[in-house]
């Protein structure tokens, strides 16, 4: 955990472009290992191995691609308001801790460590203690692929331990978490936070409250539109701009044309 505090503020300093590079290098590294991660990723969790090979481990790649890409994608805005400026900026959270299942462990992973890479946070993941051998191997991979020492942790051990420690370390700035609600629960406290529910109104249907709706089609997923539960589901959005917002700390600058004005 002092690894990942002590290369923040080099990694936050990282400029876009070349934090992007590093990123997609990462998504080379899984691109080249996709046989030893679909292989492992198979005896650990016991998931169809040609599932892994032909769709899960590509899509791993894919999420720090896009991450990589959504760097150049973010707008600040660009509002005006009573003759002002407004420009929006994301800053880095800080260090990030990332929890997750054993059922699609490596995929559900990357789902979170993409984007905080990307908008320049530190992370310490803790892997399922049931399915943890790709995560070292992702640690492996983020290290040849030139990511500077401490930027990504890989924390082994079991999640009412190691967990726990991560979720209530004092320095932790954002926790992101996948798994039982039981669980979800245990990091909340943890945290100091509490689940709150998420409404959704889908006009015409009686509401519900979900995060994501299929319609005659099922496990369709677009890396660009918001993910994630409601109520005992979980809280908060992930993916795209949402993914980004999680990780940062977002500040609105308005700037005032010349001298020092008032209203808006």
């Amino acid at each position: 955990m002092g690894a990942a505090g002590e290369a923040f503020p080099g990694w936050a300093a990282t400029p876009a472009g070349q934090r992007a590079a590093l990123v997609h290098a990462i998504a080379d590294g899984i691109e080249q290992r996709t046989e030893e991660l679909a292989q492992v990723e198979t005896l650990d969790n016991g998931a169809l191995l040609r599932s892994h090979r032909r769709s899960v481990m590509p899509r791993v790649a894919r999420n720090f691609r896009f991450f990589a890409g959504w760097l150049g994608e973010l707008d600040d805005g660009g509002m005006e308001i009573a003759g002002h400026r407004e420009q929006v900026c994301w800053h880095p959270a800080g260090f990030t801790a990332v929890i997750t299942p054993w059922n699609e462990p490596l995929m559900l992973v990357t789902w979170r460590i993409a984007p905080a890479l990307a908008a320049e946070n530190t992370v310490v993941a803790t892997p399922p203690e049931w399915a943890p051998l790709t995560a070292s191997l992702l640690a492996d991979i983020t290290c040849h692929s030139g990511l500077p020492d401490g930027v990504f942790n890989v924390v082994q051990g079991l999640g009412s331990e190691a967990g726990a420690a991560l979720a209530g370390h004092p320095d932790v700035a954002r926790v992101a978490f996948a798994g039982s609600a039981a669980t979800g629960r245990a990091v909340a406290v943890a945290a100091g936070a509490k689940l709150t529910p998420v409404s959704l109104d889908l006009g015409g249907k009686s509401p519900l409250r979900a995060g994501t709706v299929w319609v005659s089609c099922f496990v369709v997923r677009d890396l660009r539109a918001p993910f994630g539960g409601a109520g005992q589901s979980g809280i908060g959005r992930a993916s795209g701009t949402w993914s980004v917002d999680f990780s940062s700390d977002v500040k609105n600058t308005v700037f005032a044309p010349g001298e020092w004005q008032t209203g808006g």
